[in-house]
């Protein structure tokens, strides 16, 4: 495509006109001038390759998902869970006893038949451990079965 001086010239004044027309009044000192900020210009560029960076190594992760505990470990969970389940079911309070951390800081959750607790409670320690295990199986049948 040729254009003539008189159509040339036409062109810049609407290049410069369309220019004017959509530019932004921008605030005072911009652009910022990073090379005079040189500790500024470092970090900006450090962040930008940071992210840069952990960008590709997202995309080149394998979208494979691990178990983050090895069959051994799965195996031995299911099988103490499954010791509990029995035991509870048989109302073997002495033996589920022996299962629990003998600590005060040992933890059950389970739901509560207290209003004033909500739905569910913890019951912290042995003694409270034991008393709502017996709470529970004292209540009626109670059968659990594993859902795994």
């Amino acid at each position: 495509m040729t254009l003539s001086a008189d159509g040339s010239e036409r062109l810049k004044v609407a290049i410069a006109q369309r220019e004017k027309a959509t530019s932004r009044r921008e605030p005072d000192g911009w652009p910022l001038d990073l090379e005079g900020n040189s500790d500024m210009y470092k970090t900006l560029l450090a962040a930008l390759t940071a992210t840069a960076l952990s960008a590709g190594a997202a995309a080149a992760a394998p979208a494979v998902s691990q178990e983050p505990l090895d069959v051994a470990t799965l195996n031995t969970i299911t099988s103490q869970f499954g010791r509990l389940m029995e035991l509870a079911n048989k109302h073997d309070f002495k033996a589920l006893h022996g299962m629990f951390w003998q600590s005060r800081s040992t933890l059950l959750v389970a739901k509560s038949a207290i209003p004033s607790e909500g739905n569910w409670a913890g019951f912290w320690g042995n003694d409270a451990v034991d008393q709502k295990l017996h709470d529970i199986g004292n209540s009626g049948p109670v059968v659990l079965e594993p859902d795994y």
